[in-house]
């Protein structure tokens, strides 16, 4: 009789949130521009990309196998009108002027030779999709964390995540969300996370305040400085 959520959904509504917020800031027109979802045939991937693809016209779903790819890009498809491509190479990352890395791996995937100059990363895996040698190596990309949100008011988790105070995973929060809400219930459980169950967390987290607390990465905060001199190394 004890509700159980994985808090996934909440983690795809920050993730796909925080890409667009990012593109913006590094001056990528998403009506423009070409998108990736690495790990797309996974369950958090595969909803990430349903989302992304409305902002965008193309698309690049990549994982390890094509078959599960084609059935996600069948649900694009009878959604909008992206144009939607399938891959399992990594070197077609290259394509991508923003990018959501969901993979399940424990190992790093996405390395420095396989980036797009300008590009925007969101990594939303633990353990990481995007090696630390990509923002040692790379200054003309933004690599960005995923899944994480300011909790509203005064909170003391009573234990450190590595993170400023207040702030929280999304996958966290979303139990937090549930509680407030009073909606003790199994909300997001196994592989199958539906559209609704994203848009539903999302609209009851800004409801009870729960926000973006700007973007990190690697655990250290992007400051606005940073994105600028990001910017201006692409534009030479």
């Amino acid at each position: 009789n004890i509700p159980v959520t994985t808090g996934d959904s909440y983690t795809v509504a920050t993730a796909v949130q925080a890409t667009v917020q990012a593109a913006g800031r590094m001056g990528i027109n998403l009506a423009e521009a070409t998108a990736a979802v690495v790990g797309a045939s996974g369950a958090i991937g595969r909803v990430c990309a349903q989302l992304i693809a409305r902002n965008v016209p193309h698309l690049l779903l990549i994982a390890r196998r094509p078959e599960p790819l084609a059935e996600v890009a069948d649900l694009i498809h009878g959604q909008n009108g992206a144009e939607v491509g399938l891959s399992t190479d990594m070197g077609d990352l290259r394509q991508a002027d923003v990018v959501l890395t969901v993979t399940s791996t424990v190992g790093t995937v996405i390395e420095s030779a396989h980036l797009k100059r300008g590009a925007v990363v969101c990594d939303v895996a633990r353990p990481r999709d995007v090696s630390r040698r990509v923002v040692e190596e790379r200054d003309d990309v933004l690599v960005i964390d995923g899944g994480m949100v300011a909790v509203p008011g005064l909170v003391d988790f009573g234990f450190d995540f590595g993170f400023p105070p207040g702030v929280a995973f999304a996958c966290m929060a979303e139990t937090m969300i549930l509680a407030l809400e009073g909606r003790y219930e199994s909300y997001t459980l196994g592989k199958d996370i539906s559209l609704a169950q994203v848009a539903g967390i999302a609209d009851l987290a800004a409801k009870h305040g729960f926000s973006m607390d700007g973007f990190r990465c690697f655990e250290q905060p992007v400051t606005d400085e940073q994105i600028e001199r990001i910017r201006d190394r692409v534009k030479r």
